[in-house]
């Protein structure tokens, strides 16, 4: 990133979980929409349900647990530091 003055960034980090602990415990509608890319692919049902850990980086099967953001500054002595 050259020439982009690094305290003009503000830095987020989103950190998620599935919407529930097990596939099972997904509403019925959820779960058919959940299966259906794994379907298209020719994936079985158990596939799909071992998965879903990584649901929460889908909008639909995720809730949002913190967010954090950030910026860089610089103290007086010109050293780099980050304001949380």
């Amino acid at each position: 990133m050259t020439g982009v003055d690094p305290t003009t960034i503000l830095f987020l980090d989103i950190e998620t979980v599935p919407l529930t602990a097990r596939f099972g415990d997904l509403p019925p509608g959820l779960q058919a929409h959940w299966l259906k890319p794994y379907h298209r692919r020719g994936q079985t049902d158990s596939t799909a349900a071992a998965e879903y850990e990584a649901g929460a980086i889908k909008a639909e099967f995720g809730r949002v647990l913190c967010v954090a953001m950030g910026m860089l500054s610089y103290t007086d002595a010109g050293t780099p530091q980050l304001t949380v």
